[in-house]
């Protein structure tokens, strides 16, 4: 089992020059198998993903007026806790 659960096999067509390569890196033990670097990759790919759709929230909530009003409140609200923890940390 992997970090993300059960795994499931699914077929996938890469260039057979690809597939080659794959193989000569697990039989050299450069890396552990086909399948684990697809699975590197993809989650690597799925993280940019998630990543960029972040990205997009955060500047959709940047121009959204209520949630700026939001922010400013919650800012004002812990000016004083802030500035306490501030005075309690040592200089760099």
């Amino acid at each position: 089992m992997d970090e993300h659960g059960k795994l499931t096999k699914v077929t996938v067509a890469l260039p057979s020059t690809m597939v080659e390569q794959l193989r000569t890196l697990a039989a050299s033990g450069r890396v552990h198998s086909a399948s684990f670097v697809v699975r590197e990759a993809v989650a690597q790919y799925l993280a940019g993903l998630e990543r960029e759709d972040f990205r997009e929230a955060m500047a959709q909530a940047g121009a959204d007026p209520d949630f700026l009003k939001d922010v400013a409140a919650i800012e004002e609200d812990y000016r004083q806790c802030d500035a306490e923890t501030a005075r309690m940390m040592p200089e760099w």
